[in-house]
C-alpha cells in the first residue's frame, strides 16, 4: 500500500478505486476517458478522484428527462434500484 494514500495512516487507495469502480460502473461504461482516468497509475488518492466525479456531475447533472432516457445508463432496470448497481447485476440471472 501506498502510505498515506488513504490519510496519515496509510492505507492502499486500491481498496477504495474498487469500489468506485462498481458503484460508478454503468456511468464509466458509457465514459471511457473518465474510467481511463480513474483506472491511471496517476490516480492514488481521493483528491485525483474528485475532479472525476465533478466532470461525471457536468456531464449527467443538467440531462433533461428525455436526454437522461437516451443514454444506455438509464437502461438498467429502473435506475435507482438495487437491481441497477454493479454489485446486483448478476443476482438474478442463477
Amino acid at each position: 500500500p501506498l502510505p498515506g494514500s488513504l490519510g496519515k495512516v496509510g492505507g492502499s487507495f486500491n481498496v477504495v478505486r474498487g469500489h468506485l469502480f462498481k458503484i460508478l460502473y454503468r456511468y464509466l461504461e458509457e465514459n471511457h476517458d473518465l474510467r481511463e482516468r480513474m483506472a491511471s497509475k496517476r490516480t492514488t488518492s481521493i483528491a485525483h478522484v474528485l475532479p472525476i466525479l465533478d466532470e461525471l456531475r457536468t456531464r449527467y447533472g443538467d440531462l433533461s428527462p428525455t436526454e437522461w432516457e437516451g443514454r444506455p445508463s438509464s437502461r438498467r432496470e429502473e435506475c435507482g434500484s438495487p437491481k441497477s448497481s454493479w454489485y446486483r447485476r448478476h443476482r438474478d440471472a442463477a
